[in-house]
């Protein structure tokens, strides 16, 4: 049997870490096996996928950034704000990293962009509900590709694994 008894003596920021690796190895197991075609593609199941790594790397960030601030307040689901926070508590360029779920804006002005901004999707309501707040269908078109995104998956691990060993070492060091 398993229990919460195996992460009791975890700190806040392992928990977040450890429950970042436990989303994104499900995402990753459930997209092999669709890649593989011994688990059904269909778009449901991929929102599922898509779901399951955007909420590991949101677990991931906030981990990251109880690491080195203990006392922020975390009451976001936003990945662009906690990639903010982040960016700014781990301004060395060995923390880079580029967040995989994010829309661009180019060719806009800051003005618009930041309208723009406002009305944003939320992507972890989207990919978790097949509507709004308002009970409308979301709009515009998402598509999923299981073997292309397995790779990104994979690269999501690969800057996990890097980033952790930078972040555990670097708070060692400073204590």
């Amino acid at each position: 049997m398993i229990g919460s008894w195996d992460t009791e003596n975890l700190s806040s920021p392992e928990h977040f870490a450890d429950l970042a690796h436990a989303y994104l190895d499900c995402s990753i197991l459930l997209c092999s096996e669709m890649s593989k075609k011994s688990f059904s593609a269909t778009f449901s199941r991929g929102r599922v996928i898509l779901f399951l790594s955007l909420h590991s790397v949101e677990l991931f960030l906030k981990g990251a950034i109880l690491k080195r601030s203990p006392s922020v307040a975390l009451n976001t689901h936003a990945l662009r704000d906690l990639q903010s926070t982040y960016n700014k508590l781990y301004t060395e360029d060995r923390f880079r990293w580029e967040l995989p779920f994010k829309t661009e804006y180019l060719g806009f002005t800051a003005q618009e962009v930041k309208a723009m901004l406002k009305r944003e999707r939320p992507l972890d309501q989207m990919y978790r509900y097949p509507i709004d707040r308002k009970g409308n269908p979301w709009r515009g078109v998402v598509g999923f590709e299981a073997k292309e995104f397995l790779r990104k998956l994979q690269n999501i691990k690969e800057d996990f694994c890097r980033l952790e060993k930078q972040i555990y070492a670097s708070i060692q060091n400073e204590a």
